[in-house]
């Protein structure tokens, strides 16, 4: 697969993998991490995406809805998102 920096995939994350606050459940996820390093190293650094925006700490990132694309089978209504960096 190849996967490239905003990128956005979903994973599912069972929620018995997860402690306190951790995100769990079928979450998406976007890809930080340059394309250099997913081709060369095979790593792929993500982050959780939340449509939660109200009174964000400084350092989650905004993602408007225009600067989402939307696959071809996604049937979900894009919101504007914040990338949960913490």
């Amino acid at each position: 697969m190849d996967a490239h920096q905003g990128d956005i995939y979903w994973v599912d994350i069972p929620s018995d993998q997860t402690q306190g606050s951790e995100q769990s459940g079928r979450r998406p996820f976007i890809v930080v991490s340059r394309d250099a390093v997913n081709k060369t190293l095979r790593t792929v650094v993500v982050v959780p995406m939340s449509t939660n925006v109200d009174q964000q700490p400084p350092y989650r990132i905004l993602i408007p809805v225009a600067e989402i694309t939307k696959d071809v089978l996604c049937t979900s209504q894009l919101t504007l998102s914040v990338a949960k960096t913490d």
